[in-house]
């Protein structure tokens, strides 16, 4: 009688039997997999160059909303199920995906502002919800990371490819093959050739993704999100070091988003060893530290942090965005000005380098407060699941929490659009319910590939 093979996603430390390599085993792989299809064609449907994308009617489908839209009858199944339990993260999100909608219409009216403003929220709104009913516990998630972990080291290699090889060749066959993307298609010029720069001899990598800035991060956040995953063997080196290729964009928001993702680990290894050092002093600790660099510094924080970015002058630039940008927030607190163009000196461009503040400045400050409320809220169920957990799952909240706290941070820094804009979601999704579920226990739900095994 052949033995039951090693679930998928098992954390470290699990043993496969000796004579699991039969068709038992294959049986229970592919078992473990089709679940989670739906979500995994989702989170592939980032990892598409901009360029790949059907117009229909004046309107843009790139994969990620090609996906989010074909799986709209399988979520709403989902739902049916009994997979979805509310949680109030999606409340703030219901809102803040919603009033995109309301400031567009308030703005165009029905007939120019509905098929845009929706577009924009359902592509945050419609990764969320069904990253929120596909996974339903750590297992599943481990599952996921396993799966994703190849597609993740390919993206990787590509990146470090193409800093070494100065060209951004996975772009330029897209652009090739897909033509290319206008800059009144994309709301800028995402054309590769704009990003031909360089940094210590070598090409600023984006591989498939819109930016530079926005490849960095999408692999910076890996660290942390596989670090503390506890997986086995091959998919975690993948995971980690896939992060790590993160260095070849050049960009100084991965390596803060690095920066971030190290020394959080540390500090959470730090006071597993030492009891009394609790992540309440670590954080008390690190706030009196800042306010007296703020308050005995010559500039302040935000002045010593652009002298260590790669570029300090574009560090300067955020800040003149964020001294106009805000001043336009204010003039417009309540819908924005849509995709207008904000007030600002006649040499600076119209794009606003930061998540929080460009949705404020486009659909006004309800919109953007509901977003970041909703992340925070999320952030602080997984700190009451981390402070009730023990062992192993301990970790893996942890670094879901570490990825989801440095996407809010650089938030403030760098604006999520595209693929990484729906990549947020799916993690904000993901982080929510496997939180809730934690403190939550829901009974089982039913299990319908029973009748697959039976076979």
């Amino acid at each position: 009688m052949a033995s039951q093979a090693i679930p998928l996603g098992a954390p470290r430390g699990a043993r496969r039997p000796a004579n699991s390599a039969d068709l038992s085993y294959f049986r229970e792989l592919l078992t473990d997999i089709w679940p989670m299809a739906p979500l995994l064609i989702l989170a592939m449907s980032v990892l598409f160059p901009p360029e790949v994308r059907i117009t229909l009617s004046g309107q843009t489908f790139y994969t990620y909303r090609i996906a989010s839209y074909a799986l709209l009858p399988w979520l709403i199944m989902r739902v049916a199920r009994g997979y979805y339990r509310f949680a109030w993260p999606d409340l703030a999100v219901l809102i803040g995906c919603g009033w995109m909608v309301l400031s567009f219409l308030q703005l165009y009216g029905f007939a120019r502002g509905f098929l845009p403003g929706a577009a924009l929220a359902l592509d945050g709104l419609l990764p969320y919800a069904i990253a929120r009913v596909a996974i339903l516990d750590l297992r599943d998630f481990r599952r996921f990371l396993v799966v994703f972990s190849p597609l993740l080291a390919i993206v990787a290699l590509t990146v470090a490819a193409e800093a070494l090889l100065q060209r951004h060749f996975v772009r330029e066959l897209a652009v090739v093959i897909f033509s290319p993307i206008s800059a009144a298609e994309f709301g800028w010029d995402a054309a590769p050739e704009v990003f031909n720069d360089a940094r210590f001899g070598l090409l600023r990598a984006m591989g498939p993704f819109s930016h530079p800035i926005l490849a960095g991060l999408f692999l910076a956040t890996l660290v942390s999100l596989y670090f503390g995953s506890k997986l086995r063997s091959w998919p975690w080196v993948l995971g980690v070091i896939s992060g790590v290729f993160a260095i070849f964009t050049f960009s100084s928001a991965a390596l803060l988003g690095l920066a971030m993702a190290i020394v959080l680990i540390g500090l959470d290894k730090l006071q597993r060893k030492v009891s009394f050092v609790t992540w309440r002093l670590q954080l008390f600790a690190i706030a009196i530290v800042m306010a007296l660099t703020q308050l005995l510094s010559q500039n302040g924080l935000i002045a010593i942090a652009i002298r260590f970015t790669l570029n300090p002058s574009t560090g300067y630039y955020r800040l003149m965005i964020w001294e106009h940008a805000s001043q336009s927030v204010w003039r417009h607190p309540l819908y924005g000005i849509g995709l207008a163009s904000y007030d600002r000196p006649s040499w600076m461009s119209d794009s606003i380098d930061a998540f929080w503040l460009a949705i404020a400045v486009r659909n006004g400050a309800i919109s953007s407060f509901a977003l970041l409320i909703g992340a925070l809220l999320i952030l602080f169920m997984l700190g009451r699941v981390i402070g009730r957990q023990k062992g192993q799952d301990n970790e893996t909240y942890v670094g879901i929490a570490i990825t989801l706290a440095i996407f809010v941070v650089m938030g403030f820094t760098v604006s999520f659009f595209g693929a990484i804009y729906t990549w947020y979601f799916i993690l904000m999704g993901l982080a929510a319910t496997l939180a809730m579920n934690a403190l939550r226990p829901a009974l089982p739900a039913p299990d319908f590939s029973a009748q697959f095994r039976s076979r």
